[in-house]
């Protein structure tokens, strides 16, 4: 890597998960043009992002972190084409590092919820659920008390935010975070070339 310049990735983690990006080879100002995917089985936590400089002959070189809440990230868009955008500094995992490490990663993260699943293997999933349902409230007779049918629109509705949240367990469809990311300013971390990225 003496004579090129960056060859960056990333690597993203939230609780038992980690995902990485691909290296891209001579790049001092990455972008990943790849969608990363967390399964969101609970709405709390913080998400790890960790650039490298990967190196084929020697341990990869830390060039900077950043931890994110995952609260915000979960931006529930209006349309599949809607990404939540935020730049953030990122920094070192001490002291030491604090000194040397620059640059920024961008993170653009996507929430798709039970109601958007985009994915045709979940949404056919989702869908077939939904019939079935359909099919056994057809078969129930009429309500005629309105108090209990309050209750049951308010019981339905609790479910639905349940499952919104945390997934539905019956089917085994869970809320999903995607992330689009690049980072930019990266230190130099070999001696005579730039940085090799990676997430």
């Amino acid at each position: 890597d003496l004579l090129s310049q960056n060859d960056a990735f990333c690597i993203v983690k939230y609780g038992d998960q980690t995902v990485q990006t691909a290296v891209l080879m001579d790049n001092k100002a990455p972008v990943w043009e790849e969608v990363l995917e967390l399964e969101l089985k609970q709405m709390s936590g913080d998400v790890e992002f960790s650039v490298w400089d990967w190196d084929s002959k020697t341990k990869s070189n830390f060039l900077g972190q950043v931890t994110l809440p995952i609260e915000p990230l979960c931006h529930e868009p209006e349309t599949v084409d809607d990404w939540f955008t935020g730049e953030h500094e990122l920094t070192g995992r001490n002291p030491k590092e604090m000194k040397s490490v620059k640059g920024q990663v961008m993170v653009q993260s996507h929430f798709v919820s039970l109601n958007q699943v985009s994915d045709s293997s979940l949404g056919s999933q989702i869908a077939s659920k939904k019939s079935s349902i359909a099919t056994a409230t057809a078969k129930r007779p009429a309500v005629t008390d309105d108090e209990t049918a309050t209750e049951r629109v308010a019981q339905k509705s609790s479910m639905k935010s349940q499952r919104q949240q945390h997934g539905d367990k019956q089917t085994g469809v869970i809320p999903v975070l995607r992330l689009r990311l690049s980072a930019a300013n990266l230190r130099k971390a070999d001696l005579l070339s730039q940085n090799d990225a990676f997430w």
